[in-house]
């Protein structure tokens, strides 16, 4: 299986992710600009590794996903794109185009509870928590679908919410984010 994943801020999801798998991306995708703020371990992979680094522009258009399965060898309409490539959304900022979302297998990971409080769907889902004074947060994965952070749940944990700060609670939930990652990514390319 192939892994391609995509940031849009620093990309050290990424970094925790793969050193505790023991496994880095295929095809890393963003559309941050520059390399300002990005994980330094990130880059040096990306230097030293990988040459599947795509960056696309900062509002993506259609045609420009479509250069994720060009790099790969595939094309999106063909079964072996969705059977043979997983896609992976690490803090992505974007909202994918539906036919690259409906002919694609992609999860995301998303800071909110949204089987507790569905009202957390969307952007900033720990703000809303934390000005909520929720006392349960969480970040949960979920099956990518062309209608905002509704698709499968697939895996969820929760922390309790007794932070002092809410940099400790976006701290927390970090760490919860990677834990579920590290756990999804070992059963889905545990073949590889």
């Amino acid at each position: 299986m192939k892994w391609v994943a995509f940031f849009s801020q620093t990309g050290s999801e990424i970094v925790n992710i793969s050193k505790a798998i023991d496994r880095w991306p295929d095809v890393i995708v963003t559309n941050k600009q520059t390399a300002e703020g990005v994980n330094d371990d990130l880059l040096s992979i990306v230097e030293s590794t990988i040459n599947r680094y795509i960056t696309l522009p900062k509002q993506p258009t259609e045609t420009d996903y479509l250069k994720v399965a060009n790099i790969l060898g595939y094309s999106i309409l063909d079964e072996k794109w969705q059977d043979e490539v997983l896609i992976t959304l690490h803090g992505y900022l974007r909202i994918l185009p539906p036919d690259f979302t409906n002919s694609s297998t992609i999860y995301n990971g998303h800071p909110g509870l949204i089987t507790k409080h569905p009202e957390l769907k969307g952007i900033d889902p720990q703000k809303k928590a934390w000005s909520e004074n929720h006392i349960r947060a969480g970040c949960v994965i979920h099956k990518v679908i062309p209608e905002l952070d509704s698709g499968e749940v697939v895996a969820e944990k929760m922390i309790h919410n007794n932070f002092e700060t809410f940099i400790d609670l976006l701290d927390a939930l970090h760490v919860a984010s990677s834990e579920l990652w590290i756990n999804f990514l070992n059963e889905r390319l545990q073949d590889d």
